[in-house]
């Protein structure tokens, strides 16, 4: 019967987690939207070369004995789009444990 509130809190949790940490930052009153987006969209078109994962390994909090990822390597080519794409609250924000 508790089963599943334990999953739905151990994916709200990791959401959470998230969210606190973009908090955490800081909040600047006087920043002008504008400019923020123009900073974020400069950096994406000043990005040159490929992203290279290696060995990346991840286990979630609540399953260590079931591995998630183990090795996963791969490129992200330089004008390519590639993408990360799961299901709401399946751990895409979640740090990885090596690699």
């Amino acid at each position: 019967f508790i089963g599943p509130f334990v999953q739905s809190f151990s994916e709200a949790r990791g959401a959470a987690a998230a969210v606190f940490q973009l908090i955490d930052e800081g909040n600047d009153a006087n920043a002008n939207e504008t400019d923020v987006w123009k900073e974020d969209i400069e950096s994406i078109y000043n990005i040159s070369g490929d992203i290279e994962f290696s060995d990346v390994n991840f286990i979630y909090p609540s399953r260590k004995d079931a591995p998630a990822l183990r090795n996963l390597s791969f490129i992200a080519r330089a004008g390519q789009t590639t993408a990360l794409v799961g299901s709401s609250g399946c751990g895409k924000y979640f740090q990885k444990q090596k690699g």
